[in-house]
């Protein structure tokens, strides 16, 4: 079924809305990595104000519900509910690291690389930024690590103080990294940025994301029955968030330099408000169809990146040139069509 929380009284609620929109910004996710939204009007603001909301939304929905076990008297511990969310996300990493792996260990071959600087590659990446789009998941083990590590202490509120300034380094070290020009600390960025290759991390980023969801989950009754006050306070945010993006996306996407600007200050608090408001939607939908609409997200998450790198070596043996809004359209329906049959094959396997 949806995703369950227990309120404080006790009572079931389900979330099947917030797993439609999971599945929606999965699809976000191949729209950005095939770089379709190139080929689209105003690319500029489908890329900052849709497409890089998906990461963000997936950090706080998963720091929520996984604060909802977090906060359940149910006499496991902190430790012991972090183990069951490191090991759900480990596997799956753990495989789906080592082929991505292997396809950039063949294209650094087929450039001319070296086996040294190969392997050195590939190492640094896999414990700074790996390949596939699984810093997203690397990020999210590393991230509620700490997460847990200030709840276990009963430090909510230094939690929040430390987040604030790794959300900022994480800001300086990327899309606001014009305003350190010309002084010492831009230098050091420059170095961090050599070895670690980017600033988005379990740290800078996974860390204050994941908390926003904890946090979240603290006061749900509120947040979840909170009626009419609760939806204009979420949609108040919204809107000014969404305002202010606009001139984040006008501010920063002017700056000619080579950084990255895949955050901005407003995305957080536009992420977290439309959870806020997807959560207050009571819809519940079939049982079964949303199980599935559930795992296909995370599904489809793992495999889309070898499967975007296989459909393109496939193109360059037939020296097919295709666009990126057709490559978007068969790497969705490849996904679809490999990711539903597995998901109902691991339902079977596990009924029986």
């Amino acid at each position: 079924m949806g995703k369950k929380i227990v309120c404080a009284n006790d009572r079931y609620h389900e979330y099947a809305v917030v797993d439609i929109a999971k599945l929606f910004f999965c699809i976000c996710i191949l729209f950005l990595h095939t770089g379709a939204y190139h080929e689209v009007r105003y690319e500029k603001y489908v890329l900052y104000d849709l497409l890089r909301l998906a990461v963000p939304f997936f950090f706080i929905a998963s720091g929520y519900f996984f604060g909802c076990k977090l906060w359940e008297k149910d006499g496991n511990s902190v430790k012991k509910k972090l183990l069951v969310y490191e090991k759900k996300l480990f596997y799956p990493y753990l495989f789906f690291t080592v082929v991505n792996s292997l396809l950039t260990a063949y294209d650094l071959y087929c450039s001319g690389e070296s086996v040294k600087w190969t392997i050195l590659r590939l190492a640094r990446a896999a414990f700074f930024y790996p390949y596939g789009a699984l810093w997203y998941v690397w990020a999210s083990m590393t991230g509620m690590v700490i997460v847990s590590l200030f709840v276990k202490r009963k430090a909510l509120k230094l939690a929040c103080v430390c987040a604030s300034i790794c959300y900022c380094v994480a800001l300086l070290t990327g899309s606001y990294c014009f305003l350190l020009d010309g002084t010492v600390l831009q230098k050091g960025v420059d170095l961090y940025l050599h070895i670690a290759i980017s600033g988005r991390n379990g740290l800078f980023v996974g860390f204050p994301l994941l908390l926003t969801g904890v946090i979240l989950s603290k006061y749900r009754s509120k947040i979840v029955m909170g009626g009419g006050k609760t939806f204009w306070i979420a949609a108040t945010i919204f809107t000014t968030a969404f305002i202010l993006l606009q001139g984040e996306i006008l501010w920063v996407t002017n700056q000619h330099n080579s950084y990255e600007k895949e955050i901005l200050l407003s995305q957080p608090f536009m992420a977290a408000t439309i959870l806020v408001l997807l959560l207050n939607c009571k819809w519940s939908g079939n049982p079964d169809t949303m199980r599935l609409i559930r795992k296909l997200s995370t599904a489809i998450y793992f495999v889309h990146r070898p499967l975007l790198t296989c459909m393109r070596y496939f193109w360059d043996w037939r020296k097919i040139e295709i666009g990126a809004m057709q490559q978007f359209f068969w790497l969705t329906v490849l996904c679809l069509g490999i990711c539903i049959p597995a998901c109902l094959l691991w339902k079977k396997r596990r009924a029986v």
